[in-house]
């Protein structure tokens, strides 16, 4: 079974560790899309959404039969990497490795910085992942 993880921002990835990396079931595209002001459901806002916003994000195509339209937390799926048993930290060791090299290798306390400086973006993080999946009668 093939999933497909996505990240948010590096901000939100340094408060949150994996918890803030999704999974999908189905392959995503990343969207942007300009909302004018008066189709924007944006409770609050400031004068500069008055002429509308860019809305850029990771959505699922919604064509087919896919009963699972949205996507899951990755932490809560397949834990943190912080497991007592090792078998639990593959997958969560996997995907921190691959952010470490989608952020280039630098410090952790950089990641941030560096979204911001446009030397990574949220839009080039689609990590695909074939899973086998067994089931244990016990």
């Amino acid at each position: 079974m093939k999933i497909w993880i996505t990240r948010q921002t590096a901000f939100g990835i340094q408060c949150g560790g994996l918890e803030r990396l999704f999974v999908w079931f189905r392959k995503p595209r990343w969207v942007s899309e300009w909302r004018p002001y008066e189709k924007d459901d944006i409770p609050f806002g400031d004068l500069s959404d008055l002429n509308g916003r860019l809305i850029s994000q990771w959505e699922a195509p919604s064509s087919g039969n896919n009963w699972i339209t949205h996507s899951l937390s990755f932490g809560k799926m397949f834990g943190y990497n912080d497991s007592d048993n090792e078998d639990e930290n593959i997958i969560a060791s996997y995907v921190w490795k691959e952010l470490e090299n989608h952020f280039k290798n630098k410090p952790f306390k950089e990641w941030h910085q560096m979204e911001k400086d446009d030397e990574v973006k949220r839009e080039d993080f689609l990590l695909e992942i074939d899973l086998d999946i067994k089931l244990k009668n016990e």
